[in-house]
């Protein structure tokens, strides 16, 4: 009998009444059936049962969820670029004591077709206070902005020199518009002597070719037309231009030049304390406001704060092939000529966040800066303001510092001299 056949009920109590030397109902006895070897299921279940081994791993045993900051590892060679990963040795930040002057990013990149712009954040000219700007219908949002790129020396400086030449713009040529090639208009009509204000209508007129979804007459964010009139040059600077450019390369635009900086994004395995780096070229610095940040200072340590990843969230370490407990943090790799600092005062449901965020006159980003023994100094030159309850309502100023070092506030058509606004309790978007 196999141990795959069932014994039917009456046999196994046959199998009892043997075992114990019983007879039958009938008085028969069965005592010399078992002779020698007692008769029991063991001894009818001979034919050994083999148990097998498992020999494949079941799939139950794996880990049931991939850890959301995998990421495949990039080739040693490949060049940095936005996004990737690399191990190569990063651009040494920006160093300076002073606060003065902030040398430029190297522009000696080897195959660059941009060449170096004047490092110095002097102005070039001893100018008066800039124009005002009339406001053609719900425009003071890219009035506050324009004032404050207006006076950004280095970016009027570039803009005097001419370097770009709109009668052979092959993107103003494409799409219409160009922002480098308008800007020297601007600065030309803002500090004309005598001149109290004029309207800017080659920006108004092609609201709808700086970004799509912009509406003339419509209030549109400040700092969302800014940064597209920031991507709007250095598009028309690498127009025509192979777009499989390493990023070094595109990095190297006077845009990038004034306003560029670089972030670190650091995973540290707990384990085996193998770094993992990415870094991403940046034009501005957007700083979010949760609750109980009540300054730049404190926005800056949140946003460089170490996070901790454990338990569902833990990470792939690339060394030690396995999901450990790691350390995230976000550093300043790289530091700007220009820092623009976006306050993320509305939320993704449209609602502003109204406390007064302190700001300094001075910044010095060394507590900041991946490698934090030195960093530089900056001052500040600009603000954006915003009164009201949302981004697409309200009223947008500007403050800004004049080429003679006074300040003045920028209310669309009217300018005057005003204190240094360093309580200014609507400040949204901060120049340095």
């Amino acid at each position: 009998m196999s141990a795959t056949q069932t014994l039917p009920p009456r046999a196994l109590q046959l199998d009892s009444e043997m075992d114990l030397g019983v007879g039958t109902s009938s008085g028969a006895s069965y005592k010399g059936l078992a002779g020698s070897r007692p008769l029991t299921i063991a001894s009818l279940l001979d034919p050994p049962i083999v148990f097998v081994k498992q020999q494949q791993k079941s799939k139950a045993d794996d880990v049931p969820y991939k850890p959301i900051n995998q990421r495949a590892t990039p080739a040693a060679s490949a060049p940095l670029t936005n996004g990737d990963a690399s191990s190569a040795s990063p651009k040494p930040a920006l160093t300076n004591g002073a606060v003065a002057k902030a040398s430029a990013p190297s522009s000696a990149v080897p195959g660059s077709p941009f060449s170096a712009i004047d490092p110095s954040v002097a102005w070039a000219r001893s100018y008066q206070i800039g124009a005002g700007l009339e406001n053609l219908g719900n425009t003071c949002f890219l009035n506050s902005a324009l004032q404050c790129l207006l006076h950004t020396p280095p970016l009027v400086r570039y803009a005097e020199e001419r370097r770009h030449d709109p009668r052979t713009c092959k993107f103003k040529e494409k799409k219409g518009f160009c922002m480098t090639c308008s800007f020297p208009l601007l600065v030309e009509h803002s500090f004309k002597k005598g001149r109290a204000s004029y309207a800017p209508t080659n920006i108004t007129k092609n609201l709808r070719r700086i970004a799509q979804h912009f509406r003339f007459g419509r209030q549109e964010d400040s700092h969302e037309f800014l940064r597209f009139c920031i991507d709007n040059m250095q598009l028309s600077e690498m127009f025509g231009k192979d777009p499989k450019l390493p990023q070094a390369i595109k990095d190297s635009t006077f845009v990038h030049q004034i306003f560029g900086g670089r972030l670190r994004s650091r995973v540290k395995c707990l384990t085996c304390d193998h770094p993992s780096d990415t870094f991403d070229s940046v034009l501005d610095l957007s700083l979010d406001l949760p609750r109980g940040i009540r300054s730049v200072k404190d926005a800056l340590e949140e946003f460089t704060k170490v996070d901790h990843l454990k338990g569902q969230n833990k990470y792939k370490c690339e060394k030690c092939k396995k999901l450990v407990n790691a350390e995230k943090s976000f550093s300043i790799d790289q530091a700007p000529m220009v820092l623009t600092i976006h306050l993320k005062r509305f939320t993704v449901t449209g609602r502003k966040i109204t406390e007064p965020i302190a700001y300094p006159e001075v910044l010095n980003l060394s507590p900041y800066m991946s490698e934090r023994s030195s960093g530089p100094s900056y001052r500040l030159y600009g603000i954006v303001n915003h009164s009201g309850g949302g981004p697409h309502s309200g009223h947008y100023t500007a403050n800004v510092k004049a080429p003679g070092g006074k300040w003045h506030s920028m209310n669309d058509s009217f300018v005057s001299a005003c204190a240094p606004p360093l309580q200014a309790k609507n400040a949204y978007i901060l120049f340095y």
